[in-house]
């Protein structure tokens, strides 16, 4: 819409109009001297009229802007356009006294008689600022006193509340923007989870997304989160699914183990007719060649084979069947020494060695028999590694959960390392998959089936290693 042309040949009028303009009206030069102010801009800063003009427009400022507003001012006369200063962030004027008040601040290029100037729209928005930190002060609020966790952004600044905190381990001032948010908890996985937190805002936050997170003391949690927008403002409420994440992922579990346990039971029974048969044969063969040694030999060899494959399926049906416990008082160093004199007589070519650093001294409830095959299981590969002779030293020590808030024992630590020859980073990442060996017999569920019996027991199995200095298993039981 352009201004009437009679209009802009009465200066008076367009005087009037400048001088009633409730918004403060600045002129500068090229060089960013100040030209006019209107009454309003003298007003809002404390100033005469004839005490601004002449000075460089950065005496408005407050003194930490000062320093590179002038370059500010020649980038913007060099390419000219009308826009709104400080995009995003907070601008603030200074008054003659020195106090300072927030302000909204747009510029807009003029060219007189050859001339460049800049003319600046400048409206204090003091009292507007106090209604939104009320409303923002009131979001905060509900946020603290949410009994869920809930995270509140205005614009990238963030604040969550004590149920979060609690959560996460870290306090609020520890994390106070949205990068760092996903920098400190992402670890890693940063951009994807910055991505799907992106697509749910784009979207208006009508689907929850999940995060996975590493809380402070580094266990792991899955969160689901319910992002809500008004303004520029965000309101995220929060909620720790981990425990239903691995609910769901042990159902799948248990219900994959059922199809196979299943399935070989059912293998397991028609094969044991045929196994039945072929040794039967092999009786009546052996009758036959009793005087000839390399006959007899292989026909050893044959059983042999047949007892592995009997063997095979046994421990297939033993991985996939239920863990039902029966728990008894024992001593776990009792258990580890019982497990090595059972294998030294299978491993009897060997120089083996067990040592206790440090041995259990109360008793533990748990099912002994289990632990036995955990135990027997962790002593047998170090034994097979070394078949030439392995050191185990073995240390048990109370501890306490690594999510438990309290500082009071409640779990037993096993930590039992050998001398052998280690394993490389491709073999320890599948150490606890299913059928995955790298012995030329076995089916590979020797260390998948400690770990569900340790999982049955409310306990847990880790294992380090590196080639050519030794493994490690650390297992952690309930004392109860």
């Amino acid at each position: 819409m352009s201004f009437p042309k009679e209009l802009c040949r009465n200066k008076d009028l367009l005087q009037l109009i400048v001088d009633a303009s409730p918004a403060g009206l600045i002129i500068a030069g090229s060089q960013g001297d100040i030209q006019f102010v209107n009454p309003a801009a003298s007003r809002m800063f404390g100033y005469e009229s004839d005490e601004l003009v002449g000075h460089p427009i950065e005496c408005l400022l407050p003194n930490d802007y000062r320093t590179q507003h002038a370059q500010h001012v020649q980038d913007f006369l060099s390419h000219p356009k009308t826009r709104t200063m400080g995009s995003g962030h907070d601008l603030f004027g200074c008054r003659k006294d020195g106090s300072v008040f927030p302000a909204d601040i747009s510029l807009h290029p003029i060219h007189l008689d050859g001339k460049r100037f800049v003319l600046a729209n400048v409206i204090d928005v003091t009292e507007r600022r106090k209604q939104l930190t009320k409303s923002e002060n009131r979001i905060r609020f509900l946020v603290e006193n949410l009994p869920v966790g809930a995270v509140y952004l205005d614009h990238e600044s963030l604040y969550f509340n004590p149920a979060v905190e609690a959560l996460i381990g870290y306090k609020s001032h520890e994390i106070r923007s949205v990068q760092e948010w996903f920098d400190v908890l992402c670890c890693g996985n940063q951009a994807e989870a910055m991505a799907e937190y992106k697509a749910a805002k784009e979207e208006g936050f009508h689907k929850e997304w999940v995060q996975s997170i590493a809380c402070k003391n580094t266990i792991r949690r899955e969160l689901r989160i319910a992002g809500h927008q008004y303004d520029c403002h965000e309101v995220w409420l929060v909620a720790d699914i981990t425990e239903l994440h691995d609910a769901q992922a042990k159902l799948v579990q248990a219900e994959r183990l059922a199809a196979i346990g299943q399935m070989v039971t059912g293998l397991a029974h028609e094969s044991r007719n045929a196994l039945q048969r072929a040794r039967g044969c092999l009786d009546l063969l052996e009758l036959d060649l009793e005087n000839k040694e390399e006959q007899l030999d292989l026909i050893v060899r044959i059983r042999r084979s047949l007892g592995d494959l009997q063997q095979n399926y046994e421990e297939v049906r033993q991985y996939a069947a239920p863990i039902i416990l029966r728990r008894d008082v024992c001593h776990l160093s009792n258990l580890i020494e019982l497990s090595f004199d059972n294998l030294l007589c299978e491993f009897a070519t060997g120089k083996h060695r067990l040592i206790f650093e440090q041995r259990d001294e109360q008793d533990i409830v748990c099912d002994a028999h289990r632990m036995t095959h955990v135990f027997r299981n962790v002593i047998e590969n170090a034994m097979a590694a070394k078949p030439s002779g392995v050191t185990i030293r073995v240390s048990i020590t109370d501890a306490t959960a690594s999510d438990s808030k309290d500082s009071t024992p409640t779990m037993r630590r096993i930590e039992m390392s050998d001398d052998g020859a280690g394993m490389s980073g491709a073999t320890l990442s599948k150490a606890f998959e299913p059928f995955f060996t790298t012995k030329q017999a076995g089916t590979g569920l020797g260390l998948a089936i400690c770990q569900r019996i340790l999982d049955a027991h409310g306990g847990t199995i880790s294992i380090e290693s590196f080639p050519s200095t030794g493994t490690t298993l650390v297992m952690a039981l309930p004392m109860t």
